[in-house]
């Protein structure tokens, strides 16, 4: 398949997908500087307006895992046209409603368009193991471009067009988008029915009927990406709200989100490629992947998230401090989680199994947008960055214990099937 698409061909999948995730993830952060519009319009707290993020991960969650289970039956195609239809759907029809719970459904039926779990299997699909990291990490960098473009763009056409014009616009782009990624993009090798490449080696084969989701591995890998999204994706919701109560200016609060989520372009693929280095040395594929998200995300990202109240106090520039620590750590684990399935198990199976972790930790972006900003209210903002913060500790642990934990369990296994075959 790359021999008849040629060897660049792989990288031009990747940039096609990587804007692709770009548009779509806008959304997220365009939410959060609608707030002050929101609230006036719909007579909201900053918890209830939070919850549209809140649901829109609820829907990227289900929707991913859901994905995930249908990629090899139906095919990405098909799969990636429905949420797309999904997505763009409800964007439209979000501006035009009156009552504020039906946008919160069609907010919810908009994550099903946030389609990380299609465009990271068919992009792990295409690289190796020594370059997935990267690949995986500059993909899920858009993630971060689309918040940090989405604090810049909804800045500027808010008080041009009024709030709504950001949904009829990103509508408009995802939708030339999803034509382009249909039009460029082929099934990667490994989900050819026909392709005669060999996959890379995996270290755990499963046995006829065993399922993937019952692997301390998936288990250990969603219940990190579960502090990653309750860190990461709180904080992209809630910091415009945060910096709001500061007595910060739209342009100022646009400001720091925008840095925010800019890092992450930088540190995702980052913490891709520190895991394909040492997979490149001869580390496992398992250690390379969990200590650099134990370090280069839940250790910068705590720094981030608890010293974000006391800077933010003294003015705006400072808080762009922790906010490039916060959204470093916040991005930077994206690489290495979404890359190890398909390392561990093989393109053909890791690929669309990144969407059980999705569903896991989905429940952190759902949870966090809702609950800080609630905590923020009831107690100070300075409470809510140390749950936010504790959040980043928890993963770090998860992180670092990861590969002892696997190692004892497959020793474990292979110990009882040794005993079952004497």
């Amino acid at each position: 398949m790359q021999k008849k698409y040629g060897a660049g061909y792989k990288y031009l999948i990747l940039i096609v997908s990587t804007l692709l995730l770009a548009v779509v993830y806008i959304t997220l952060s365009a939410w959060g500087i609608c707030v002050g519009v929101l609230k006036d319009a719909f007579n909201l707290s900053s918890a209830q307006v939070m919850a549209g993020n809140g649901l829109l991960l609820a829907g990227y969650a289900i929707g991913s895992f859901v994905e995930g289970r249908l990629l090899g039956t139906w095919g990405w195609r098909k799969v990636f046209l429905i949420a797309m239809i999904l997505f763009v759907g409800t964007m439209l029809l979000i501006p035009n409603v009156q009552n504020y719970n039906v946008i919160l459904l069609l907010r919810f039926l908009q994550g099903f368009g946030l389609v990380v779990t299609v465009t990271n299997s068919i992009v792990c699909g295409w690289f190796p193991s020594t370059k997935r990291g990267l690949a995986s990490g500059i993909l899920l960098g858009a993630v971060a471009l689309g918040v940090a473009l989405g604090n810049v763009l909804t800045a500027a056409i808010t008080p041009a067009l009024g709030w709504k014009a950001n949904f009829y616009i990103l509508s408009i782009v995802a939708t030339i988008g999803a034509i382009v990624f249909m039009i460029v993009v082929k099934d990667p090798p490994v989900l050819d029915e026909d392709a005669t490449e060999t996959e890379d080696t995996v270290v755990i084969k499963l046995k006829p009927g065993q399922s993937i989701y019952k692997s301390p591995i998936m288990i250990l890998l969603g219940l990190a990406m579960f502090c990653i999204f309750f860190n990461g994706y709180g904080q992209y919701s809630f910091l415009a709200a945060f910096m709001y109560d500061q007595g910060y200016t739209t342009s100022q609060v646009a400001t720091v989100g925008m840095w925010n989520g800019l890092i992450g372009v930088i540190s995702t693929p980052f913490g891709g490629w520190i895991g394909d280095v040492f997979v490149k040395k001869g580390v496992s594929a398992i250690k390379a992947r969990a200590y650099t998200m134990g370090v280069v995300t839940f250790v910068v990202g705590t720094i981030g998230c608890l010293t974000m109240p006391y800077l933010a106090h003294i003015n705006y520039l400072f808080a762009i401090i922790p906010a490039l620590l916060a959204g470093w750590g916040a991005a930077a684990g994206n690489g290495p989680i979404c890359s190890l399935p398909s390392d561990v198990f093989g393109p053909k199976i890791g690929g669309g199994a990144v969407g059980f972790i999705l569903l896991v930790a989905g429940a952190g972006g759902v949870i966090a947008p809702i609950i800080v900003p609630y905590i923020a209210e009831a107690t100070t903002w300075t409470i809510a960055w140390y749950v936010t913060g504790a959040a980043a500790i928890i993963g770090a642990i998860i992180s670092f214990a990861t590969p002892s934990l696997v190692a004892n369990n497959l020793k474990k296994a292979a110990a009882k099937e040794k005993n079952q075959s004497a």
